[in-house]
């Protein structure tokens, strides 16, 4: 499964085989991410894909504690109905 910003050239590749997250630009200039979906269920794996993402959007991942502590209870929620 991937996730796609076409105006930016960035792709999210979320694949089922065992991979570190890693980042690799094409020859057509579309930088890809690529990330194991079981590595998503991490919280900090997860936090620094999505960093990783925002910031080749030209944007910054949200810093405010408070926002931070309601997506980590988001993600734990949504991981826990999942499993």
């Amino acid at each position: 499964m991937a996730l796609c910003w076409p105006d930016k050239k960035v792709a999210l590749d979320i694949v089922e085989e065992p991979v570190e997250v890693s980042t690799y630009r094409r020859k057509d200039g579309w930088t890809i991410v690529r990330v194991n979906s079981d590595d998503l269920v991490d919280y900090a794996i997860f936090r620094k894909t999505m960093s990783c993402v925002a910031e080749l959007l030209g944007s910054e991942a949200p810093q405010d504690p408070e926002w931070a502590e309601k997506n980590r209870r988001l993600h734990a929620a949504l991981i826990d109905r999942v499993a």
